[in-house]
């Protein structure tokens, strides 16, 4: 009898150190787990006669927090270089969630709601920021770090816009009201034969005029006006990659449909498209398009 309970208690002690090792595993790596866009259309061919190329286009990427108080000035730096540049300059404001500086991201109820964990997975695989504001030109590094504070915004854009373009990229939208879905058909075109044949496209979702809290080194904003806020990814959030067989006159044809949360303005909403590096994600062009 006396070996049945040690054998008993023997067993109920395994156990207990095998509930205890399960519950005391390191919480497992950022997986995006949101639903997909669909991918409807994809195909490539060569075409006649080849297109002029297009004007340089540079993105800015604004990385932002609703708890950082020195972000807003940066946004007001990026609205002066929309102003400046126009067309040429495509603005996109990155805000990623708790798991990345949450002493910035990590809002209360009453700030506004416009972090991204699609946007944490981005910048993670780049090179996590240690602070805010920071922004990157073009994912580029001109000798200032590929994460730059506002102040070297003005130079970096002008360095990107010098350089030349070789591939176009057209953007046509479709949105149903009734389903919510948008639909995006995207054509990219080489002007020239890249020196990278390992390219990737992404495609964001912005939403501008979201009025929610934000701190500011004056207080509380209640009323504070958000910006080219990335609210979605047609694409894996890292990119698609792009065929391999890149040359002069390949032109590739997709088409992904999204969805659009019910809070969302569609009439606010702007789509990005970046033609960009694989391995280190540089972006070698950038076009925008209004939603509808």
């Amino acid at each position: 009898m006396l070996g049945i309970i040690k054998s008993h208690l023997t067993f109920f002690f395994i156990l207990a150190v095998m509930l205890c090792a399960a519950g005391c595993e390191e919480e497992p790596p950022f997986i995006d787990l949101s639903k997909p866009a669909q991918k409807l259309q994809d195909t490539n061919y060569i075409v006649t006669p080849i297109p002029a190329a297009q004007e340089k286009r540079v993105l800015l990427e604004d990385i932002s927090g609703v708890k950082c108080v020195n972000c807003p000035d940066a946004a007001t730096k990026a609205d002066e270089l929309k102003i400046l540049h126009g067309e040429k300059l495509v603005v996109v404001t990155l805000m990623p969630d708790k798991a990345l500086l949450a002493n910035f991201t990590d809002p209360d109820p009453d700030y506004a709601q416009v972090s991204n964990p699609q946007v944490t997975q981005l910048l993670n695989s780049l090179n996590p920021p240690s602070a805010m504001p920071l922004g990157m030109i073009n994912r580029t590094n001109n000798g200032n770090g590929l994460m730059v504070v506002y102040q070297r915004w003005p130079g970096d854009v002008q360095t990107e816009l010098s350089k030349t373009n070789t591939v176009n990229i057209d953007i046509e939208t479709s949105f149903d009201n009734a389903t919510r879905k948008l639909l995006v058909t995207a054509t990219i075109t080489y002007t020239e034969t890249p020196t990278d044949l390992d390219q990737s496209m992404s495609i964001i979702l912005t939403e501008s005029n979201i009025i929610g809290k934000q701190k500011k080194t004056s207080g509380d904003d209640y009323n504070y006006e958000f910006k080219h806020v990335a609210r979605n990814f047609a694409t894996n959030p890292l990119g698609d990659p792009l065929p391999k067989n890149l040359e002069k006159g390949r032109q590739i044809k997709r088409q992904y449909a999204i969805d659009v949360l019910p809070n969302w303005d569609i009439a606010h909403c702007e789509v990005v498209l970046l033609v960009h590096s694989s391995a280190n994600k540089v972006v070698y062009h950038v076009a925008e398009k209004k939603a509808i």
